[in-house]
């Protein structure tokens, strides 16, 4: 009896306890919830570290930048400071003059994008840098490259912006001029400083970059946050008299989301056919490369960007092109309204 009356008592307390509280069968009363990270019970617990966020990287996309680290245009657009790794000049960043006499300029005579050059001497590489800033000064954006010398070409690309990202309402258009540096060139190049003759061998002599031109067509669509268009009418370049020489075909600016901050990115693609006039023939000739920008001006009212692309034809193979665009909005003042006629304001 005695012990039947202590099994009962055991048996009640243990009941009680599993009860008691709300609490459920097994906890441990000393246990605050906090997660228990251990190999060996006896040891103390191990708090786990919370991982850090990696914030997104900001500045130019290294496929666009390439050998450029920053840029400035003058506010007379007399001068331009380009940091570029390329051996162009002695400092860091140098200082490239204006050379008008590559200027890509528009239908109306005026200068879409403005030449600047450096080369400090006949045995150094000739650089060529194409930019421009939109009519109110919010976007800038510039290309350089040099000609080339001991199989090795530099080229690198930028885009900026003051003040903060102020979106359109709905869809936009944006209309006008593309201007490009190749990596094809010619040691006999009508910028180049003149080689005198020293009556013996000369190491690899630097080269004159080939341009492009062309015009681009942009659809922001700012609801959706996304961008697309195209740059087509692309003509190569001549640079021992800058005369046209080759039609290019066109490229396919594929759909890219605009961020928070105004910026996008998104793939080139090669339209097939299109230099070529078939009807028939206008597919997709894959990714080609990069291009990206970023909105400026009060509701986006001008736009600057760059590309970076590589393409073949039947006369150039691994042909490198860094391109530039600063575009106002279709229905603004200064816009290309050849174009930007043709679209609902």
């Amino acid at each position: 009896m005695y012990r039947i009356l202590i099994a009962l008592a055991l048996a009640g307390a243990l009941g009680a306890c599993g009860s008691s509280g709300g609490s459920k069968s097994g906890d441990n009363p000393l246990d605050d919830g906090t997660e228990c990270v251990r190999d060996n019970p006896l040891e103390e617990c191990e708090v786990p570290e919370e991982e850090e966020e990696t914030p997104p990287e900001e500045g130019i996309p290294d496929e666009l930048a390439k050998n450029m680290a920053s840029f400035s245009i003058s506010d007379d657009k007399s001068t331009v400071t380009v940091a570029l790794t390329g051996l162009d000049t002695t400092p860091i960043e140098a200082t490239y003059a204006r050379l008008s006499a590559l200027d890509v300029m528009a239908e109306d005579g005026s200068i879409a994008y403005f030449a600047y050059s450096v080369q400090e001497d006949p045995l150094d590489r000739f650089f060529l840098a194409l930019g421009n800033t939109s009519a109110d000064g919010s976007v800038s954006a510039l290309v350089a490259g040099d000609g080339g010398q001991f199989t090795e070409v530099q080229q690198g690309a930028g885009y900026s912006r003051e003040g903060t990202f102020s979106p359109a309402s709905g869809q936009v258009s944006y209309a006008g001029y593309y201007g490009a540096v190749t990596n094809l060139q010619t040691d006999e190049g009508g910028q180049l400083l003149p080689v005198p003759d020293t009556g013996g061998p000369l190491p690899d002599l630097p080269g004159q970059p080939a341009q492009v031109t062309g015009l681009i067509f942009l659809n922001a669509n700012f609801a959706d946050a996304t961008v697309n268009g195209e740059i087509f009418a692309r003509v190569l370049l001549d640079p021992r008299d800058n005369s046209e020489t080759l039609s290019l075909e066109d490229l396919a600016l594929q759909l890219a989301a605009i961020d928070e901050n105004g910026e996008f990115l998104g793939d080139v693609e090669l339209i097939d056919g299109a230099a070529s006039g078939d009807p028939l023939d206008g597919g997709s000739g894959g990714s080609t490369g990069s291009y990206g920008g970023i909105f400026g001006g009060e509701n986006a009212g001008y736009v600057a960007g760059v590309t970076s692309v590589t393409w073949s034809n039947d006369t150039y193979s691994s042909v490198e092109e860094v391109g530039v665009f600063v575009l106002t909005q279709c229905g603004m003042a200064g816009d290309y309204d050849r174009i930007c006629d043709l679209v609902q304001p």
